[in-house]
């Protein structure tokens, strides 16, 4: 999971990383706080956007499952 809300550098170095390493869309999770602007690069990837901790809660809780499952099943 990767958190691209406050612009920090490093979470754009470790996402085209992530991508580099062969992972597929499915294998990494981007979340953003509403309202976080996206750069134009990553703009079309799924990004899940979040309103409150309890929300963000739910994302991770949902998305590690199906990528669980997915996993498991290849």
């Amino acid at each position: 999971m990767l958190i691209l809300t406050d612009e920090k550098p490093n979470v754009y170095y470790e996402l085209g990383y992530a991508h580099g390493v062969g992972n597929e869309d499915y294998d990494i999770v981007l979340v953003a706080k509403e309202g976080t602007k996206l750069h134009f690069d990553i703009a079309p990837l799924l990004v899940h956007f979040y309103s409150s901790t309890e929300h963000l809660r739910k994302i991770i809780n949902e998305q590690l499952k199906k990528m669980i499952k997915f996993t498991r099943n290849r």
